[in-house]
């Protein structure tokens, strides 16, 4: 049987891969389960320091929860896709603590825009179709969307999106903020990995702590802000990549990050 998930490495990258392009990259039960404990280990690994996530072929990233099971199971289907801990597909909840981008080709539909989303950013090729088709079937975007999105665009946009059902083109997407770079589907993974390979290559402690600072902040005043912004100052003066940068620049070599 087709492996469902993908995994491979390129450094110090994992690029981690739906690979269901017959049913355009839809999440059922048994793909959901294996995300999550792809991410999981993952989350672990020592080795990795930036994670891409894509979808195979070029037709979809992905269209979101597998319908025909739906169908077929009803409610009882979304315990086993939307877990209580890492929610939708293992990281719609989960605080993934290094840099995850997302690399969508095709459609990128209801529960995979959504899993575009749980994502620090994405890069998108130009075939690329993004929206939320969920009010044209009956339920809801119930794995973020409805909030994430319009921290994501402006609010009017998210709510056309979400009320009309009909996706955006990459390029609007591009205009409005959702996706950070557009290029030509033959350059999807070539793009990606070349930005996050210069990721990789950065101290992961450093990002680890300013993506905690960014996700604690995102919606404080200034004054709040500010409190957890020296907490974590406090604790990046004490990791090793602190001075590792400045003593490397002074002593005119490549930095060497141990990641503590």
């Amino acid at each position: 049987m087709t492996d469902k998930i993908l995994t491979r490495r390129d450094g110090k990258v994992a690029i981690v891969t739906l690979n269901r392009p017959e049913v355009h990259n839809c999440i059922d039960d048994d793909t959901a389960a294996r995300l999550n404990a792809t991410f999981d280990e993952l989350e672990r690994d020592d080795a990795v320091n930036v994670v891409i996530l894509t979808g195979s072929g070029r037709k979809s990233f992905c269209s979101g929860l597998d319908l025909k099971l739906l169908a077929q199971q009803g409610p009882e289907l979304i315990p086993k896709v939307i877990f209580e801990d890492t929610g939708w597909a293992g990281i719609g909840k989960r605080f993934f603590p290094k840099p995850l981008i997302a690399a969508v080709n095709g459609y990128t539909l209801a529960g995979g825009l959504e899993l575009a989303l749980s994502c620090d950013f994405v890069v998108a090729s130009e075939n690329a179709q993004l929206g939320f088709n969920e009010a044209t079937l009956g339920p809801i975007a119930d794995a973020g969307g409805c909030f994430r999105l319009p921290r994501w665009v402006p609010l009017p946009l998210a709510r056309e999106m979400i009320m009309r059902g009909k996706p955006i083109s990459a390029r609007r997407a591009l205009e409005a903020g959702l996706v950070n770079h557009v290029v030509p589907p033959d350059e999807l993974m070539t793009t990606t990995l070349e930005i996050a390979n210069d990721i990789a290559a950065n101290s992961a402690v450093s990002m680890r702590i300013m993506k905690h600072l960014m996700a604690e902040t995102a919606n404080l005043p200034e004054s709040e802000a500010w409190v957890i912004n020296d907490r974590y100052m406090r604790e990046s003066m004490r990791t090793e990549a602190f001075l590792e940068g400045p003593r490397a620049y002074v002593e005119k070599r490549r930095p060497e990050f141990s990641g503590r």
